[in-house]
C-alpha cells in the first residue's frame, strides 16, 4: 500500500509533538497504549510481500484483489511476482492480478502461470516489431514507483512519420490485459473440438492466444489447410498504420492484420460458435462476434491497443484500436474509420436503424457506454436507485433493454441494450442513442425491481438527442444503516488525538453481460468516521444504537485533531457499514499527546499506524486505553 510513515513526522510538526523535556519535578506516568481492532480483510504474508514489490500506484488495487480470494490462491499468485525471471514483467503481472475478477482467479481452469507468459510474450514481441517500442519508467525492486508504456511510429495523412506514446492506463487495460470481453484467459487447444464455448485445456496441451496467433498455430496445423500466422504479416511493417481509411493495402500493421484475418477465417457462422481466439481460428469461420474477438486478440498480440465495441440491441459488434483516441476498424469489411453504421455522414439518424448504445468492456468485466457518442446522436440517462427509506443503493446493476427491430416478426420482444452500475450516490449514468424506446430492470444486493426475474419496466417511448433523461427506481428493501446518535465532543479533555487518513474508494460489483465482477475507482465512498467509548463501541459492534462524537459521514483522505478524555477507553472508528458494494483501502496514522502528563519512555506523544482493506460491513478501530 502507499507509504505513510512520513505522515508521523508531519503530524508531530503540525500538532506540536516535540521532544522537549518536561519539568523534572513532574512525576512520570505510564503512557496510554494503542490497539488496532479490525473486521476488514487480511492478506497473507506472501501476498503482502508481493504488494510491496508492486509499483505504488497499483498497491491498493492489488491488496484489494488479494483480499477477495482464498489464502492458497493468494500465495500462488504472489509467488508469480516474487519469483519472476525478468523484473521488467512485474508491473504487467501485478496489474493483471489486480484487475482480473476474483471469480476467474479461483476458477478451476485458470492456471496463474499464464499471466507470466502474457507479460513475457509482450516483451518478446517488442524485440520483433519495428513500429512499437516499450518504454520503461523506473525499475521494479529499485524504485518505489514505476510503469511501462509503448511508443509507436505512425504515418499521418500527409505521409509524415510521427511518434505517439500511449497513456499508461491504455497500455495496461487494452494491450496488456489478457481478457478482451466474454472469454476467460485459459490455455486453449485450438485444434481440439469441444461442445462448450471456452474449450479450456491445460499448459501441456493448450496455448495462450498471444502465442498461438503469433506463430503457435503452425505446430499442429492440419495438412489439408493453410495456417497463416501474425508473425509473417507484421514483422516487416515500419509503422502502426498510415492513417488510411477503408484501406488494407500498404496501411502499416493495421492493414497487415486485416489481411491476416481475412486469410485466417471466413465470414459466416458454423455449427460451433466459440469465443476463444484459438478455437475461432481452428474452426475457420464466424460472424461479427468471432471476427471482433479475433481482431482484438490479433491487435494485442501485435502490441496494438484494441477493444471490442458493440451495438448489442442492433445485433452487431466490431473493433477499435488506439491512436490518440479510439479509431473504428472492422477487418471483415476492410473498415477503418467507418463511423456510419447508424447515422449518415451528415449526422442524421433514421428511426428504423437507430443505435441504442455502443458498449465497450474492460478486461475485469466493466461495461461502459461512453463510446456511443462517436456512432450516433446521443442523450444522457441517469438512473437513481433508492431503497424503501429513500437512501441511495450502491452497486445496483441497471440493465437496459430495447425492442428487437433488426429482425422482422420480433417487434414485440425486447433484448439487452446496455448497462450501468450505481455509485455511492445511487446514480448510474449511461450515454444512449436517439429515436429509441427503452426499458430497464435493477438488480442489487438488497433486492430487485421488478422483483420477478425476467421482467422489465418500459420507461421511455422515444429518446431525443440532447434531451437528457432522469429515472428514479425504488427497491422494496432497506440498505444497512448505523443507528448512531451524535453527541458533542467532550469539553474537559486532557489528551489530543491527531490523525492523518489516506483513503481510496472502490466500487466492486457484478456485471450482467459479462461473467465476473469488476473494481472501479470512485472519488467518494460511504465510509463514516467517529469516536466512541468502550461501552458504545460494544453497542456499535453488536448492531445496536450507540452514541459517538467527532462524527463525519462519507469521509475520504483528511486529517484532524480530536479531544479525548482520559477517564475511559476510546476508539477512533472508520466504518464501511452503510455500503453493499463500496470498498475502502487506506491507512491512518494517529498520535495522542498531552500537555499535562510526563509519560515515561516517550517524547511527549504516542503514535500508531494502521492499514486496512474494508469491504461492505467492515470497520477498523484505533483504540486508545487510559
Amino acid at each position: 500500500m502507499k507509504r505513510v510513515t512520513p505522515a508521523i513526522t508531519l503530524l508531530a510538526l503540525a500538532f506540536g509533538c516535540t521532544s522537549d523535556e518536561a519539568d523534572d519535578d513532574t512525576p512520570e506516568v505510564a503512557p496510554p497504549s494503542f490497539e488496532i481492532h479490525s473486521t476488514g480483510s487480511e492478506i497473507t504474508e506472501s501476498a503482502q510481500a508481493a504488494v510491496n514489490l508492486a509499483p505504488i500506484w497499483l498497491q491498493w488495487d492489488l491488496s484489494l484483489s488479494f483480499s477477495k480470494i482464498d489464502d492458497d490462491v493468494q500465495d500462488e499468485l504472489a509467488a508469480l511476482l516474487l519469483d519472476l525471471e525478468d523484473p521488467r514483467w512485474t508491473d504487467e503481472v501485478a496489474f493483471t492480478i489486480a484487475h482480473l475478477s476474483p471469480e476467474l482467479l479461483e476458477h478451476n481452469n485458470f492456471y496463474p502461470q499464464i499471466l507470466v507468459e502474457n507479460a513475457q510474450f509482450i516483451y518478446e514481441r517488442d524485440e520483433d516489431l519495428a513500429y512499437v517500442e516499450l518504454i520503461e519508467e523506473g525499475q521494479a525492486g529499485v524504485d518505489d514507483d514505476y510503469w511501462t508504456t509503448a511508443r509507436y511510429q505512425i504515418e499521418d495523412e500527409e505521409g509524415q512519420r510521427i511518434e505517439t506514446t500511449l497513456e499508461p492506463d491504455v497500455y495496461y487495460w487494452y494491450l496488456v490485459h489478457p481478457r478482451m470481453e466474454d472469454e476467460y484467459p485459459f490455455y486453449i487447444d485450438g485444434w481440439a473440438s469441444c461442445s462448450g464455448s471456452e474449450c479450456a485445456s491445460n499448459p501441456e496441451e493448450g496455448q495462450f492466444w498471444r502465442e498461438f496467433l503469433w506463430n503457435g498455430a503452425l505446430e499442429e496445423c492440419p495438412e489439408d489447410r493453410d495456417c497463416p500466422v501474425i508473425e509473417d504479416y507484421v514483422t516487416t511493417e515500419e509503422v502502426m498504420w498510415k492513417s488510411k481509411s477503408y484501406n488494407r493495402e500498404d496501411n502499416g500493421a493495421i492493414g497487415a492484420l486485416i489481411n491476416w484475418e481475412k486469410d485466417a477465417i471466413s465470414f459466416g457462422a458454423g455449427d460451433e460458435r466459440p469465443i476463444q481466439p484459438n478455437r475461432i481460428y481452428a474452426v475457420g469461420c464466424g460472424n461479427c462476434g468471432e471476427w471482433a474477438d479475433m481482431a482484438t486478440a490479433a491487435a494485442r498480440t501485435a502490441l496494438i491497443p484494441s477493444q471490442n465495441v458493440g451495438a448489442r440491441a442492433n445485433d452487431h459488434t466490431w473493433n477499435e484500436f488506439w491512436d490518440e483516441g479510439w479509431m473504428q476498424w472492422e477487418p471483415v469489411n476492410t473498415y477503418v474509420g467507418h463511423w456510419y453504421y447508424y447515422q449518415s455522414s451528415k449526422g442524421e439518424t433514421s428511426s428504423s436503424n437507430a443505435v441504442y448504445a455502443i458498449t465497450s468492456s474492460r478486461g475485469d468485466g466493466l461495461v461502459e457506454t461512453h463510446r456511443t457518442v462517436d456512432y450516433g446522436n446521443t442523450f444522457e440517462l441517469t438512473v437513481e436507485v433508492l431503497d424503501a427509506n429513500g437512501s441511495p443503493v450502491d452497486g445496483a446493476v441497471v440493465t437496459l433493454y430495447g425492442p428487437i427491430l433488426v429482425y422482422a416478426g420480433y417487434e414485440d420482444y425486447w433484448w439487452y441494450a446496455a448497462e450501468g452500475t450505481t455509485g455511492p450516490d445511487g446514480l448510474a449514468h449511461m450515454t444512449l442513442g436517439e429515436n429509441n424506446a427503452f426499458a430497464l430492470r435493477v438488480d442489487a444486493a438488497i433486492g430487485s425491481n421488478p422483483e420477478e426475474a425476467d421482467y422489465i419496466i418500459p420507461f421511455l417511448e422515444t429518446s431525443t438527442a440532447g434531451e437528457d433523461e432522469f429515472v428514479s427506481v425504488t427497491i422494496d428493501a432497506e440498505m444497512p444503516v448505523l443507528d448512531i446518535t451524535e453527541v458533542e465532543e467532550p469539553a474537559e479533555a486532557s489528551r489530543s488525538l491527531s490523525f492523518v487518513m489516506e483513503m481510496e474508494h472502490r466500487l466492486a460489483a457484478d456485471t450482467y453481460m459479462l461473467r465476473g465482477s469488476f473494481s472501479k475507482a470512485m472519488e467518494t465512498g460511504m465510509v463514516d468516521r467517529f469516536v466512541v467509548n468502550a461501552e458504545n463501541y460494544e453497542l456499535y459492534t453488536s448492531g445496536e444504537a450507540f452514541e459517538a462524537f467527532a462524527v463525519e459521514r462519507g469521509v475520504g483522505s483528511h486529517s484532524g485533531v480530536i479531544s479525548i478524555p482520559d477517564d475511559d477507553t476510546y476508539s477512533l472508528v472508520i466504518a464501511n457499514d452503510q455500503s453493499t458494494a463500496m470498498s475502502a483501502v487506506g491507512s491512518v496514522v494517529t498520535i495522542v499527546s498531552s500537555e499535562e502528563e510526563n509519560w515515561t519512555d516517550s517524547v511527549g506523544a504516542v503514535s500508531t499506524q494502521s492499514e486496512w482493506i474494508l469491504g461492505p460491513g467492515e470497520h477498523v478501530a484505533v483504540t486508545l486505553s487510559p
